[in-house]
């Protein structure tokens, strides 16, 4: 015990550079700005292609000019346009444990590049249903393999001490995203929208093409010196950046001596563990509905037949999700993961409970409802947006960077990523479902039902790794100790090579 805190009393006096991880970190999430505008196109697009319908006899499967405003989708096309972006996640995630060990964790990022502008070009030009699911596919591609891959990056390049708050820069990023795709869709037709979406990725690249590849994954390729001058950069002048690539071949040696097989993941309880926890935590995310309500903001706001516009309520929603992730990215280091996991779960479920009693009061009382607490939604909503965004929304992708050793980190990130796109794909494409056999009010309670269930598990079986480094979450898990080498002295790193 004296050994522990002696070495965290040791490492403490060494402080890491903190501004070139927030630049190495801010253009990678660069690519989750991507992510949210993929995710929440749907919303905006969703709300033009099917209210054509009303207008129009014409057949959306029909051939139709291009920017032709008679192009249409009904209500069943249009939940799949904004659920098959997650089979392309999934695909993507899937794909990203193979990427991270043959292209790197940067080189996965721009290879990335491809499916999305691809994805987003067959969206702009399309003419018909099978032309949107085709990008709507490869635009998934992308958000899966970013997922892995920025999530992963920013475990790997960033200190114990600001991990949570880069960490949750991904999820702030991908809010901005989100809040992007729905303000420019009030003033933009949906392939005007579109074609803005595809500069994003390109400044992605741009950016990543300047940035440092992750130190841990050099050293993993034998690329000692390029790992060297990466966590110099990374660190700063001053900090005894030798000791930290020590204690990263001390992980690499452990990986390469202990290949994990995929059953291991289930059959290995240290292993086992922390995987459980991380696709529990997915499951949560994906079956609070959060998914089910961002892609479907806008219908949602027009079922509940309010005075308040559709679009301008959605963007209210979309300031309060990046607020909400702002404030999580600022205190997560400081209250930790299992108490924002907590409250993020209690207000869902409140939010989810007036929700549904609003829709139920819709159902039966719909001039008392409409005169008396029109404002519910919104209100509902709001609160739902910001508790989503303070915990379920950043911390199960943060505990995924950190949860994994190093032999099982790409298998395990693939995996956890693939369930988490399997989850919302089976939630946005069975949320109408859910409406039809147990009404607008019946589906809430559900969601209600279930973040009470992630409040009790966040609870209770969610282990806090705030301030941990990496080999103290192992440990935590039930894995084997790995000996630290501790910073040294000047003189002491003078006495012997940098690289050993």
């Amino acid at each position: 015990m004296d050994d522990d805190v002696e070495r965290r009393e040791s490492l403490a006096a060494y402080r890491a550079a903190r501004m070139p991880q927030f630049v190495a970190a801010i253009s990678a999430c660069i690519g989750a700005v991507e992510v949210g505008a993929i995710l929440g196109y749907s919303s905006p697009a969703g709300l033009q292609l099917t209210s054509r319908m009303n207008s129009t006899t014409f057949n959306a499967t029909e051939g139709i000019h291009l920017f032709d405003d008679t192009f249409f989708l009904r209500k069943r096309q249009m939940a799949w346009v904004s659920s098959v972006v997650s089979l392309g996640a999934l695909w993507g995630g899937l794909m990203g444990g193979t990427a991270l060990n043959v292209f790197g964790r940067r080189g996965t990022m721009l290879l990335s590049l491809v499916p999305a502008v691809i994805g987003w070009l067959l969206i702009a030009l399309a003419v018909n249903f099978p032309m949107l699911l085709a990008g709507r596919i490869g635009t998934g591609v992308f958000v899966g393999l970013t997922c892995v891959s920025v999530n992963t990056y920013i475990g790997e390049i960033a200190s114990s001490d600001i991990r949570g708050t880069l960490g949750s820069g991904f999820q702030l990023m991908v809010n901005a995203g989100f809040l992007v795709a729905y303000s420019f869709g009030i003033i933009l037709d949906w392939y005007y929208l579109a074609f803005l979406c595809i500069s994003i990725p390109l400044l992605f690249t741009v950016a990543m093409f300047f940035n440092k590849e992750s130190p841990v994954y050099l050293l993993s390729k034998g690329r000692d010196q390029e790992a060297l001058e990466s966590l110099k950069f990374l660190r700063g002048p001053n900090y005894p950046v030798q000791s930290e690539l020590r204690n990263m071949r001390l992980a690499l040696h452990e990986r390469n001596t202990k290949q994990v097989h995929f059953t291991e993941l289930f059959l290995t309880p240290h292993l086992a563990r922390p995987f459980m926890v991380s696709v529990t935590l997915m499951f949560f995310q994906q079956f609070s509905g959060a998914n089910a309500v961002l892609f479907n903001l806008s219908t949602i706001f027009k079922s509940a037949g309010t005075d308040i516009p559709e679009s301008l309520s959605s963007v209210i929603v979309g300031i309060v999700f990046i607020l909400g992730t702002f404030l999580s990215s600022i205190v997560i280091d400081k209250i930790g993961r299992k108490v924002l996991l907590s409250i993020s779960a209690g207000m869902m479920c409140i939010s989810h409970v007036g929700l549904g009693y609003f829709f139920y009061q819709l159902d039966y009382a719909e001039k008392w409802t409409l005169e008396t607490i029109p404002w519910l939604p919104l209100l509902a909503l709001v609160v739902f947006m910001f508790g989503f965004a303070i915990g379920f929304a950043p911390v199960p992708w943060l505990m995924m960077g950190e949860l994994f050793s190093s032999e099982t980190r790409e298998l395990a990130s693939s995996m956890v990523t693939a369930a988490n796109w399997f989850f919302s794909f089976v939630v946005t494409v069975t949320f109408e479902y859910i409406q039809i056999v147990i009404l607008d009010f019946g589906a809430y309670w559900m969601y209600a039902t279930i973040c009470m269930a992630a409040l009790v598990f966040s609870a209770c079986i969610v282990k806090e790794t705030k301030g941990k480094d990496l080999e103290q979450i192992m440990e935590m898990f039930g894995g084997p100790k790995v000996v630290m080498v501790m910073p040294q002295t000047a003189e002491a790193r003078t006495a012997q090579p940098l690289l050993s």
